[in-house]
């Protein structure tokens, strides 16, 4: 019998995939999002294997990223059914923010709710001409279940994300551009290649040096710039000590710049 994953991991060389596969609308189900969360396991492990994942995509088959959540999962819970669920499910969105590599959020067509969460636990989001953003839970009575209000405060300012929770009001991807929460817009025919080998620089850098600058990156969010100043000596340290800087630096001087080949060593 063949199953039905609505998720996809997959790997090409050092860069890695995950592809949500369940169109139209890619809803946010129970089974979507435990084939999420063993994609996003799939990642975790990828970037230790023997051919490690050293940067990673995630995008949609078919005309939508994803439009939220499927609403019946929320019909008839009790506040202790529902508060279990959330605990069960935030997880793999946080997981997936804290994978030490880059991240790519490749979005086209609706990116709602539930869905717009899942490009905010990504490092960057690169979105075509005709996209749509939005927290839309307001609409429905609720608000972003799975960290979208926080982490669109953290990239577009507390100022916005208040409008946009409060009105769950859907935005071209142009507005979410000069917000700061999409990093680049395409035309959907660019999109797919541009990205693509957008990643595939990222995992061809020194990968190791990149996954420090996201971990102080995330704990000046987190905590301000003196929890990151505080712990960044120990690990500038081991940069600096690290084959690919090392060798990277040697490039440097021997070639000129540009010329440095990197392993994520």
């Amino acid at each position: 019998m063949e199953i039905d994953v609505k998720v996809h991991f997959e790997q090409s060389g050092d860069v890695g995939r995950i592809v949500l596969d369940d169109g139209p609308l890619n809803l946010l189900g129970p089974e979507l999002v435990a084939d999420l969360t063993e994609a996003v396991t799939a990642a975790e492990k990828a970037v230790s294997a023997d051919t490690p994942m050293r940067a990673l995509l995630v995008s949609s088959i078919g005309e939508h990223f994803s439009a939220g959540a499927d609403v019946r999962i929320f019909q008839g819970l009790s506040a202790e059914q529902a508060q279990a669920a959330i605990l069960e499910n935030l997880p793999v969105f946080t997981r997936l923010e804290r994978l030490p590599v880059p991240t790519l959020a490749m979005v086209n067509g609706l990116c709602l709710a539930g869905g717009m969460e899942l490009a905010l636990s990504c490092d960057m989001t690169w979105a075509s001409e005709g996209a749509q953003f939005g927290l839309i839970e307001a609409t429905i009575g609720g608000f972003p279940f799975a960290g979208g209000a926080q982490r669109l405060a953290a990239r577009a300012g507390v100022a916005r994300a208040r409008e946009a929770v409060y009105g769950g009001t859907v935005y071209p991807a142009s507005r979410m551009y000069a917000w700061g929460v999409v990093n680049r817009v395409l035309p959907p025919e660019d999109l797919e290649g541009k990205a693509v080998r957008y990643v595939q620089r990222l995992a061809a850098g020194p990968t190791r040096a990149l996954a420090v600058a996201k971990q102080l990156i995330g704990l000046t969010a987190d905590s301000g710039v003196g929890t990151a100043d505080t712990a960044m000596p120990a690990l500038a340290g081991e940069i600096v000590a690290s084959q690919d800087l090392q060798e990277g630096a040697a490039s440097l001087l021997n070639h000129g710049p540009g010329h440095a080949t990197f392993t994520g060593r």
